[in-house]
């Protein structure tokens, strides 16, 4: 039976000479450029990884406001799952784009955990049921690149369900805030079995 729980942007002339040198200057200011823009996001990267982390560490007094008294027993259960499944996004989302770490059995290992904590979450909320699952892309993932694109909609999936209106009022619940968060979940168990599939066949073909 499926419970109920809630919470929770040289202008002058000069000597040929002092072209070259004007010309080296401006090549070597443009890569500074390029590095430091790079850092940048890095940085802004791992500054909102930071937010996340420290948003975690609060969620427990939320989540005790958000509890009636005969759901407390499922505290445990669901305070871990909705935990991990964010901490593991995290942890990835650290070492792909800020570590540019990109290792397919870590990924694969990262998909079945988060897909795990959400289809539990799934089983202990009662959400509005979907007529249809949201549609997920199938396209073949190539490349890294391609890879990289399929993480960051899953980063999405998962910081709109944990973020979802549903878990910050429980006690105002509109339909279209718990349909979305439906969706989220849903969306969230589907990536990450496609995910998972297409980097373990990256991995046994060799590419890595």
């Amino acid at each position: 039976m499926k419970r109920f729980w809630t919470w929770p942007s040289a202008a002058a002339a000069v000597k040929p000479l002092g072209i070259i040198l004007l010309i080296s200057a401006a090549a070597f200011t443009a890569q500074g450029q390029g590095r430091n823009a790079r850092v940048d996001d890095a940085r802004k990267t791992e500054q909102d990884l930071m937010s996340r982390e420290w948003n975690l560490t609060h969620m427990t007094e939320q989540i005790n406001k958000q509890f009636k008294q005969d759901q407390i027993h499922l505290f445990p259960e669901i305070k871990k799952d909705f935990s991990t499944l964010q901490t593991t996004n995290n942890d990835l989302m650290r070492s792909v784009f800020v570590s540019n770490v990109i290792n397919y059995g870590a990924i694969a290992d990262a998909m079945s955990e988060i897909r795990k904590r959400a289809l539990h979450l799934k089983q202990n909320l009662i959400l509005p049921k979907l007529s249809d699952p949201p549609p997920v892309s199938q396209t073949e993932i190539r490349n890294d690149q391609q890879l990289k694109v399929s993480l960051l909609t899953l980063d999405r999936s998962v910081m709109s369900f944990v973020k979802s209106p549903i878990f910050q009022s429980p006690q105002v619940i509109d339909q279209t805030s718990a349909m979305n968060a439906t969706q989220d979940l849903e969306g969230i168990i589907q990536i990450t079995n496609m995910v998972k599939k297409q980097v373990e066949r990256l991995k046994s073909s060799g590419k890595q």
